[in-house]
């Protein structure tokens, strides 16, 4: 890994670098990551990414109108995607939620897809367990109003890693589907 060419801005925020991989077959792959902006805070309040692949393939991620509470969490955000094939998605992050611990409790997020179709979708950390997730709940509404949800909840083991959870899946019709994965192992 290669990292390189940064730029800072006048309070010493970097503002742009390159960074670039190369495989154990000799192929490289390049992020360049520009136009970084900053609020009056020294937060992050927007930048540009373009990824190019070890064929040559560009994509572009650009994150804009970064907003923060007043301990410094990420509450919005804005960002536009476009993959090697030129297909164009928008994400709005909104409502960022937190505890008294840090622990994101939930947000809201308006997407738009490749295919210019829209969807609202709600999420909520309903329980954390030293820090780590055990139960949420979220809702997708698509652009012809249809809803589904999902409610996870998550045990976790050795290393912090999820051991065992159970799925709940409700479907555009209401039907709901529960998918449950015991005993998880790891490499």
């Amino acid at each position: 890994l290669e990292w390189g060419q940064a730029n800072y801005d006048e309070k010493g925020r970097i503002t742009s670098f390159t960074e670039k991989n190369t495989n154990t077959a000799g192929k490289t792959s390049t992020r360049r990551w520009e136009k970084g902006r900053y609020d009056d805070r020294g937060q992050l309040t927007g930048y540009e990414e373009h990824v190019t692949d070890e064929k040559g393939r560009t994509s572009f991620r650009g994150w804009d109108e970064g907003r923060y509470d007043e301990n410094g969490r990420v509450v919005g955000n804005e960002e536009r995607t476009v993959d090697a094939d030129g297909a164009a998605g928008w994400r709005q992050w909104k409502n960022g939620d937190y505890n008294a611990k840090n622990e994101l409790m939930g947000f809201s997020e308006k997407i738009m897809d490749a295919r210019g179709e829209l969807s609202d979708h709600d999420w909520f950390g309903k329980d954390y367990n030293n820090g780590l997730l055990a139960h949420s709940f979220e809702t997708t509404t698509d652009s012809r109003g249809r809803l589904t949800s999902k409610d996870w909840t998550g045990v976790y083991g050795e290393k912090d890693r999820v051991a065992s959870f159970r799925e709940t899946n409700t479907d555009i019709a209401g039907q709901a589907s529960t998918r449950v994965q015991d005993k998880l192992v790891y490499d």
